[in-house]
């Protein structure tokens, strides 16, 4: 199940940076670019098993 997540980290993560790579004038808008901060910090953020 661990292998399962972090699969899907590495999908959400190779998408985020494909959109930056198309063009950063996304992160112009505050309103994008917090959008782009919390779909990193989903990615990032990990839970304790406890």
């Amino acid at each position: 199940m661990r292998i399962l997540e972090e699969q899907e980290k590495r999908d959400s993560l190779h998408d985020v940076l494909l959109e930056l790579s198309k063009s950063q004038d996304i992160l112009r808008e505050s309103k994008e670019r917090v959008s782009f901060f919390k779909r990193l910090e989903t990615i990032y953020y990990t839970r304790s098993p406890f």
